[in-house]
């Protein structure tokens, strides 16, 4: 509760995320359990292996909350220190999520040729939810919007005769960050 205070006033960072630090720290206090943290180095599984083994999220948010630990491990010791006096400094900083074979090999990419039979309706086929979909897919591909942005999009948003999509928050567009 302390570091969420820190971050909410003096490095007046934004609600949303300093939600998003509490849910990845749960993953943290998750691992240590009983054991206080000025003595979780002393643990045999790590928490970079205990995110690797016992979550099924993905390297990215798995990467995300590796640096959320590290900040607040950090913040622990500048502003605690009698509390996590044991924790050594190299010890964050060296925290980082593991590079796994397992994980490259999962990605799944779709070709070009494959994106495109999205755009072109099936002979016969009058199923209009479909071609939505399909469209809304194509969209989705050639534009790189986030899913966020797209399912906020207002028909105002899109101009067919320039082939434009304007992705403005003035618009209602739920953009990264509101930009």
């Amino acid at each position: 509760q302390k570091f969420k205070e820190y971050h909410l006033g003096i490095k007046q960072t934004r609600l949303t995320s300093v939600t998003k630090y509490e849910s990845d720290l749960a993953y943290l206090l998750r691992w240590a359990d009983e054991t206080p943290f000025n003595q979780v180095v002393t643990l045999s599984l790590t928490f970079p292996d205990y995110l690797v083994k016992h979550t099924t999220l993905q390297p990215e948010t798995k990467t995300k909350i590796i640096k959320t630990t590290k900040s607040f491990l950090t913040w622990g010791k500048l502003h605690h220190p009698r509390e996590f006096n044991k924790v050594p400094a190299i010890w964050i900083s060296d925290l980082h999520v593991p590079h796994s074979s397992e994980q490259r090999l999962r990605r799944e990419y779709v070709t070009l040729e494959e994106t495109l039979q999205l755009v072109y309706p099936v002979a016969g086929e009058t199923d209009l939810p479909l071609w939505r979909d399909q469209a809304a897919a194509a969209m989705l591909f050639l534009s790189a919007a986030r899913a966020a942005a797209f399912a906020t999009l207002p028909i105002q948003a899109v101009d067919l005769r320039q082939s434009s999509i304007q992705q403005w928050t003035s618009l209602g567009v739920k953009t990264k960050r509101g930009k």
